[in-house]
């Protein structure tokens, strides 16, 4: 099942009136609590998103309980973790991880969704995610499509300006970038963050999702400003 840039659908708990009120920031998750700035969803009780001291986010989605999914259907269970998120700045996303892809299906990867009333259904946009495969089976990269990328670490950037999002991926931690092209944009998010899903088509009920991040930097700039030219790097 190909799983590209498209809308999904979550039972709604974020507030999103801080949408407008909090400034968007980098965490280098440090520590043992995540910053309260994040909003961390996990709907499904065997999930968890947590640090581990380490400099590390730990994000696990089980397939218990009828699965940790984010796609339309009856199950919308995935684990999240979202930021606010102005509509009118252009933006550039980086995140490095590792994950256990093993079967179909799992992902993780970065996330958007447009929610504009607290508590309300919001949309889901998984804009970039490696991920396990059903059909095609295997491992794939997906932002405008998806390819096959053997690999299960990997650092992921994507760069908002204006109604155009370009991405790319490092395999050797943002040394070298490969590009994935560019893709329309009019989705007007107003939250940024991370996904991770498994959905238990395999029915192997004893293989979770655990996604480990290394970081989330985040670089904004107003729509009225000169956008950068080749997007926000960090070594």
């Amino acid at each position: 099942m190909t799983r590209v840039l498209n809308a999904f659908v979550l039972v709604g708990f974020v507030c999103a009136a801080a949408a407008s009120a909090a400034a968007p920031f980098s965490d280098e998750f440090s520590g043992t609590t995540l910053d309260p700035r994040w909003v961390a969803g996990a709907p499904n009780s065997a999930s968890s998103v947590t640090l581990d001291g380490h400099g590390n986010l730990i994000m696990v989605a089980s397939p218990l309980n009828g699965g940790s999914d984010l796609f339309p259907g009856p199950n919308n269970n995935g684990t999240v973790l979202l930021q606010p998120i102005s509509p009118d700045q252009n933006w550039t996303i980086q995140t490095s991880f590792k994950v256990n892809l093993l079967s179909g299906y799992q992902g993780a990867g970065i996330l958007l969704t447009n929610q504009l009333e607290p508590l309300q259904p919001p949309n889901f946009v998984r804009l970039m995610e490696l991920q396990f495969m059903e059909d095609p089976s295997g491992l794939h990269l997906c932002f405008s499509a998806c390819n096959t990328l053997d690999t299960q670490q990997v650092t992921l950037k994507v760069h908002r300006v204006g109604t155009s999002i370009s991405g790319s991926y490092s395999l050797d931690r943002g040394k070298t970038w490969i590009s994935l092209g560019s893709i329309a944009y009019n989705f007007q998010a107003t939250y940024i963050g991370l996904s991770t899903t498994r959905q238990p088509y395999d029915n192997d009920l004893g293989l979770k999702t655990k996604a480990v991040f290394n970081y989330f930097r985040v670089h904004v700039q107003d729509l009225a400003e000169q956008p950068d030219a080749d997007g926000w790097e960090t070594p």
